[in-house]
């Protein structure tokens, strides 16, 4: 799970993000930025938002190479 926490939020506070992130445990990677709440909707802000969205979605859903199930390498090689 991605969290991604505006360090200056004042609508959505950063220390309940944290305190989810942290309850997730080692199935969550927080991505922290030093902007308030509106600040990711236009400009540089929501440009590196959006790249570090899609760097994660890619590092965790990218299928990549898939390993050969044993059993089945073994009965094609034995055809």
């Amino acid at each position: 799970m991605l969290v991604q926490v505006g360090e200056n939020d004042s609508v959505a506070p950063p220390a309940a993000a944290w305190d989810a992130a942290a309850k997730a445990d080692h199935f969550t990677e927080v991505r922290n930025y030093p902007v308030d709440h509106f600040d990711v909707y236009d400009g540089s802000w929501q440009e590196q938002v959006f790249a570090d969205q899609l760097e994660f979605l890619a590092r965790h859903l990218n299928p990549g190479p898939r390993p050969r199930h044993a059993s089945l390498h073994r009965k094609l090689a034995s055809s």
